[in-house]
Formats: C-alpha cells, structure tokens, sequence
C-alpha cells in the first residue's frame, strides 16, 4: 500500500466526487480512479460506491478512512523531524516560469556567494509547483497568481499544512508577440482582444488559474510549451499567434524575433506568493534570499 494512495482516499471522502478530488491532486481523473481500484484490489473490499450525487464510503470505506486520517496526522508529525535537528544552508526553490525570477536568484547567489554549498532553483508549471513541495523535493515554491484565485489556493495550501506568504502584488502583465505580427506596431492590446487571437500558454496551469481569467474559451485555440525558451521561439514564428505573460518573465534582450506591448483595459491583478510548509522555520540564509527577492522584485517594476 503506498502513502500517496492514503491521501487520494481522504480527498475523495472529502470532496465526494473522484473528478473534484482528481483537480486538487492534480491527477486526471482515469488516474486516480485506478489508484483507488488497485488498492480496493488490494485490500479485498471496496472503499467507494457511487450513488445519484457522487460518490460515497461504503461500512468498510468508513473504517478505512479513520485509520487513515491517524496515519496521515503522525506522516506530519514525522516530516516536522528534521526541522528539529538540521538548519539548512543551500536554497531549494522550485518556482513558475519566470526569467525575472531566476536572475534575482542568480544575481543572490552573485551577491552573497558560497561556494560549498549547492544551491537549487527549478522552473516548472503551477500544478507540478505544488506537488514538488508535496513531495517535499523542494523547500520553497514561488509562484504567481490571479488575486481572484487567491482564496483557492490560500484554501489548498492550508489543506496540506503550507503557509502561503505575498511577496508583491499588482505585477503588470503584457502580450508577447512576434514582430511579423502586425500587433507588435500597436502600442497596446486591449485585455477583450485576447480571446480573438491564437494563444501560446505554459503549460501546468490549471485552466481556472490562467486561461480562465483571461477569458479564453476552453474552444479557442491553444497551445501549450513547457519553458521559456520553446514559448518565445514559437512565438517569434508565427504573425498571428499571441502569448499573454508577466512582465519581465521572457527574456527578450538580444531575440529580435519577439516584442512586447502593454495590456490596457480592466486587467485582472496579479500577485507573487511564497509557500513552504507550515512547521519548517526559514534558515537565515533563506530569509535573506526572500527580503532580497522582494527588494528586487519592487526595485524591477517600479523602475520599469
């Protein structure tokens, strides 16, 4: 029996639906049913049984779930061990696509140098952001977010024991564009105007957490890049195609493919948080690295 399968049993009594269940794990859905079918399996009983509204536990499901919310408190417990005994020194960031991000993470380790320590910083999509620090592969995620998502993700990360902390707020948002595309002579682009053209997205992001905000219908059409890197360069090929980014989160200096232009009109507020799990202290070197970042981070957009 894996742990991780514990978890999804205690979010499907939780939530009563293995499709709601399936988006907060962020597992599909074919996924996370198999999950439970294998382990049903396993144990010789069935945890679920559907019904007309949902999903529900079956008399043994019932018994299974207590033991497993006893199960799941002490795995807590066990994971607040090491910030008992261990003050570290290395930073481990995993943190959402931001070129902007990983220079002040550069320009930190410039400043502050120690060169016996190794130091981590991941980019990677919202959805994958969350599960590293589930899986505890890093300490600390950056990422940003719609403040109309906020209590959604304020709700989720109290879920799972984080602390969510704002970092800045109000971080402009822009549209990246080739200079083939006769956007690029425009000054701006009204925010209406994005669901009328192609759009190239990251992807790892929810469709509430981004597109959705955006108002792209979930027909448009969209495609989807892993880094920043394949987002600019399909970008800088295309005349028509659009990608709507935070400021300073594609690097442009020296790609005389790609520009950028403002958004005008009633555009959504976006925010940059921290989360780390709620029992683990920062080390000092982690929070110099944060009120560094934050200083860097206002110093970009208030001189930009």
């Amino acid at each position: 029996m894996k742990l991780r399968t514990i978890e999804y049993v205690i979010e499907i009594a939780q939530c009563g639906s293995i499709n709601k269940a399936a988006q907060n794990l962020y597992l599909s859905q074919p996924n996370l049913s198999n999950s439970i079918k294998a382990l049903e399996t396993e144990l010789g009983f069935k945890i679920f049984v559907r019904n007309s509204s949902g999903i529900e536990l079956t008399p043994e499901g019932s018994v299974f779930l207590k033991s497993a919310v006893r199960i799941q408190n002490e795995l807590e417990q066990i994971k607040k061990i090491p910030t008992l005994f261990h003050e570290y020194r290395d930073l481990s960031i995993v943190s959402t696509n931001s070129s902007l991000f990983f220079q002040i993470f550069i320009a930190y380790r410039n400043q502050y140098p120690l060169d016996d320590i190794e130091d981590t910083f991941r980019e990677t999509g919202l959805i994958q952001s969350f599960r590293n620090l589930m899986e505890q592969r890093y300490r600390l995620s950056i990422f940003y977010c719609f403040s109309c998502r906020r209590e959604y993700h304020e709700v989720r990360a109290d879920r799972y024991g984080f602390d969510m902390v704002p970092l800045y707020s109000h971080v402009p948002i822009e549209v990246l564009v080739s200079v083939s595309n006769p956007l690029a002579r425009r000054s701006s682009l009204d925010f209406e105007e994005i669901r009328n053209y192609p759009i190239i997205t990251y992807e790892g992001f929810k469709y509430e957490d981004w597109l959705g905000v955006l108002n792209v219908d979930r027909s448009q059409k969209v495609t989807k890049i892993f880094d920043r890197g394949g987002l600019r360069d399909i970008i800088s090929s295309s005349n028509t195609a659009i990608a709507v980014v935070k400021k300073g989160s594609v690097d442009i200096s020296g790609h005389s493919r790609c520009a950028t232009l403002p958004i005008s009109g009633k555009v959504p507020s976006l925010d940059i948080y921290m989360i780390k799990q709620r029992n683990y202290q920062l080390s000092p070197r982690e929070k110099e690295f944060i009120q560094f970042f934050k200083k860097q981070i206002a110093n970009y957009y208030r001189n930009s």
